[in-house]
């Protein structure tokens, strides 16, 4: 056989499965829609945890490196000066990243069971994960403008709030799948994203801005450079932009956004159309 024959045949596989995942998408929306009916169930604050969750780790982080520490930060617009609300510009890409990303890495060996009685496409709840987190870091979203608004920095700039984070969700989505098969033979995959996503968070420049690293080397390289080279810092540069500084992101950074979030879910839907059907079938 050919090797454009092989290529062609490889092609092919992810095209059906995306026709034939599109053809269950009142399923995903029924998934989605179970999920965050029980999501907080018999929760006496309910919905209020998806705030709670977020502002406690702002509160913590503000406390430590903004009061205690005092990590300085760049002057945004309007004269702003705030480690609070520069934290929370960073922090609201990476929340998005670490639950889309952790939630369809886990939500593919979750469904087996139910597979194994109803048949369905393995990506549906994967997609419908998606989906629900999507829906729950749209509050947290509205909060931070929110903030920005009550200090008076707000602008047209935030309408590119949406692009970055879709381009951010569909990287997370595409890491997740890519990570999901293997989690299902190995857990020790699922912890080990764990320990990864503690050493990522520092990182990326969430709680630090990059001057802060100027002139400093490791591994034989600037580090400033360094921390460049994570795609996560272009998603958050981007944010920070928008949000904190009130102007629009270059285009070259949005070449690097687009970019990541194509190759990442190319890379991550390729490998699970590929080796989820063996990974059900072994369990």
């Amino acid at each position: 056989m050919s090797a454009e024959k092989v290529t062609t045949a490889d092609l092919r596989g992810p095209v059906r499965e995306f026709v034939e995942t599109w053809r269950y998408r009142s399923l995903i929306g029924h998934l989605a829609r179970q999920e965050l009916a029980t999501r907080y169930n018999r929760s006496v604050l309910g919905w209020l945890w998806s705030v709670l969750h977020p502002l406690s780790t702002l509160l913590v982080y503000s406390l430590v490196f903004g009061t205690i520490l005092r990590v300085a930060v760049p002057v945004g617009a309007k004269g702003l000066d705030s480690f609070t609300l520069f934290f929370f510009s960073g922090f609201v890409v990476w929340n998005l990243f670490n639950q889309v990303s952790s939630g369809v890495m886990r939500s593919f060996d979750e469904s087996l069971g139910l597979r194994h009685r109803v048949y369905f496409p393995p990506a549906c709840t994967p997609l419908a994960r998606l989906m629900t987190t999507a829906v729950v870091s749209s509050v947290e979203v509205v909060v931070m403008i929110a903030a920005f608004a009550s200090v008076g920095v707000i602008g047209a700039t935030v309408l590119s709030l949406i692009p970055i984070l879709v381009l951010m969700g569909v990287f997370a989505f595409g890491l997740g799948l890519l990570l999901s098969v293997p989690n299902v033979r190995f857990r020790d995959v699922g912890h080990l994203y764990g320990v990864f996503l503690n050493f990522l968070f520092f990182l990326t420049p969430i709680i630090y801005p990059l001057s802060l690293l100027e002139g400093k080397r490791a591994f034989g390289m600037d580090l400033e450079t360094l921390i460049r080279l994570n795609p996560l810092t272009h998603f958050v540069d981007a944010m920070r932009r928008s949000v904190y500084v009130l102007e629009w992101p270059p285009v070259n950074l949005w070449l690097n956004m687009i970019g990541s979030a194509a190759v990442m879910v190319a890379l991550g839907w390729f490998a699970f159309v590929r080796w989820a059907p063996d990974a059900a079938e072994g369990r």
